[in-house]
């Protein structure tokens, strides 16, 4: 059904009121000089280097792609030389990491007082930013955002609604941050406590120093429904678990729920904000009908969560995205659907698609939002402009579902809507089973595609073919749950663009609700087959008094020689012994 026009409301964006909102920025030049007050920012850098990793598997089409790797290849991974070098940690005396979920960042020649720098960046979920350098691995800045004494912490799993445990203990930052090299600044989310008040704020911090760039705002907006009442943002029963997504001169918050609580009063959001002043440009909430039911019970939902994964943009700013289990009618109620927005997110300029199964899909908790959206490159023919993406289970076709955990490729240009048989996306097959954040691409020397992926099937590389479109097995690892979801992460590739023997698939083996190991595997990308490496990386446990112990659905960052591996309580190091 096509979409009719709706009502856009902006809301203006709110600057802070209060000295709550700054952030403790410590300056590894002069660590006694903690301080809640602005620093002075250097010039911005001119541009990003090609080895930068500035966001969420490294691009905006969420490729996962490393393409500028000079030292790692299949030969030296498989090496005695390739292992553990260290760690990146709290300092001492300072509170733990806890869980880092969010993607770590990498940029190159970074001007700081201490000097220039090569920086690690790595948010956490005890609400603290850590810069580190490269090569010595000491901190260079750290920005908190706690602060005990005066009532200020992270929000903890006890906290969300029903005391969800989809993140435990703490829900500090989440969703991985995005970097801006021109404007010199990293963008981040950052939910607090402050003295029994729940609040959810985008920083944008300077690579410099840790300190804020410009004033915060707090992520929050109401906006009028189609029927009647108002929709809002709720600090505590909405949180930040999508990477951020830079585009159009804008940075892009997503928001979800937690565990569904709340459904009767909780909405998925999407925001945009000026990169510049943080003002507030635009928004979308899911969805906009109080009307719409679903399982006999009217609720919203509706969420952006995708494991992690954050949204993605083309080269025209289109920015894609999918949303979870809540009410679809094609016309004002979105859920359970692939959209492509315009930059501004007026949804009545949207093309979508939505499994035809939605319905049973959505009763029983078959989110489409589990998986990641991940635009492939631009290929010859017909199609020219294709995405793969998919959900994590889905209902028999008897009982009116989507029948199983389906993947799609489909049609940038006119994603497929919603029609019998899913006969709008351009392929689909239960390949691979559920999805849980989504797949890494990359490219041979003859201009061939491939798709990394696996979830309760081995990790596998697939062949994109284009006549007729679709995936066929290339590779198959031999290590099985590389990509379930309290058991594995979503991997990346790193290569020397195109060269051969250069191509390595990294994936992360974590632990089920038990708790334990998390294991960091390399393979040959196009034979994957062939084992290069498996090491431990650190732990990932479960909170006593937790049901579950939120799946560790992390992925690594491969940078100049080195692959960072998000663990609990720390980042590991690994790469060739000197």
């Amino acid at each position: 059904m096509a979409a009719r026009p709706i009502r856009m409301m902006v809301a203006a964006a709110m600057p802070l009121a209060r000295t709550p909102s700054a952030a403790t920025v410590t300056d590894s030049a002069s660590p006694a000089n903690s301080t809640t007050v602005a620093v002075s920012v250097n010039a911005a850098t001119t541009g990003a280097s090609p080895a930068d990793n500035v966001t969420f598997h490294h691009d905006t089409n969420r490729s996962g792609w490393y393409s500028h790797e000079t030292t790692l290849n299949t030969t030296n991974v498989a090496s005695s030389s390739f292992g553990l070098l260290g760690t990146l940690t709290a300092k001492s005396g300072e509170t733990t990491f806890g869980k880092v979920y969010a993607q770590p960042l990498y940029i190159q020649n970074e001007n700081t007082s201490s000097g220039k720098h090569n920086l690690i960046i790595i948010a956490t979920s005890t609400d603290r930013v850590y810069a580190y350098d490269e090569t010595t691995h000491a901190v260079v800045w750290e920005a908190n955002f706690t602060n005990p004494a005066a009532g200020i912490t992270q929000q903890l799993w006890t906290d969300a609604p029903g005391q969800c445990p989809d993140v435990n203990p703490n829900i500090g930052i989440v969703g991985t941050p995005v970097i801006d090299r021109v404007r010199d600044r990293l963008y981040v989310v950052v939910p607090t406590k402050e003295n029994g008040v729940f609040h959810l704020r985008l920083h944008a911090l300077a690579l410099s120093s840790g300190a804020d760039a410009v004033s915060p705002v707090e992520v929050t907006a109401t906006i009028a429904l189609l029927t009647g009442g108002t929709a809002a943002v709720n600090a505590n029963a909405n949180w930040n678990r999508a990477a951020l997504l830079e585009a159009n001169g804008n940075v892009y918050v997503g928001l979800t729920s937690h565990c569904d609580a709340k459904a009767q009063t909780t909405h998925g959001w999407l925001f945009s904000y000026s990169a510049s002043t943080l003002a507030l440009t635009g928004n979308m909430v899911q969805p906009f009908d109080t009307t719409a039911a679903n399982n006999g019970t009217g609720y919203y939902l509706g969420s952006l969560w995708a494991s992690g994964f954050g949204p993605a943009a083309d080269a025209a700013g289109n920015v894609f995205f999918s949303t979870g289990n809540g009410p679809f009618d094609g016309v004002s109620d979105f859920a359970m659907t692939v959209l492509r927005m315009p930059g501004d997110l007026d949804i009545s300029k949207a093309s979508t698609f939505t499994p035809f199964g939605e319905l049973a899909d959505s009763n029983a908790d078959c989110d489409l939002a589990s998986g990641g959206v991940v635009l492939l490159p631009n290929v010859s023919g017909t199609y020219p402009h294709l995405l793969i993406t998919g959900g994590k289970c889905g209902q028999t076709v008897a009982n009116g579902g989507s029948g199983g955990p389906l993947k799609y490729i489909l049609n940038r240009d006119n994603l497929g809507g919603f029609k019998a048989g899913n006969s709008g996306a351009l392929w689909q097959a239960n390949t691979a089973g559920e999805m849980w954040g989504g797949p890494a691409t990359f490219q041979d020397a003859t201009g061939t595609n491939y798709v990394v992926y696996g979830s309760g099937n081995p990790l596998t590389t697939y062949k994109l073919g284009l006549s007729p479109i679709g995936l066929t097995t290339q590779s198959s690892a031999n290590v099985g749950c590389l990509e379930c979801r309290d058991q594995g992460s979503q991997p990346v590739v790193s290569s020397n663009g195109t060269t051969a023997g250069t191509a390595v698939v990294w994936a992360l083996k974590t632990p089920g609700n038990s708790g334990g190991t998390i294991t960091l595997y390399a393979f040959n990308a196009l034979k994957m087959s062939q084992t290069l490496f498996a090491g431990a990386a650190g732990q990932w446990t479960i909170t006593p008094g937790a049901a579950w112990i939120g799946g560790a659905l992390v992925s690594p960052t491969v940078a100049n020689g080195r692959v960072y591996v998000p663990t609990d309580g720390a980042v590991a190091v690994f790469g060739l012994a000197q």
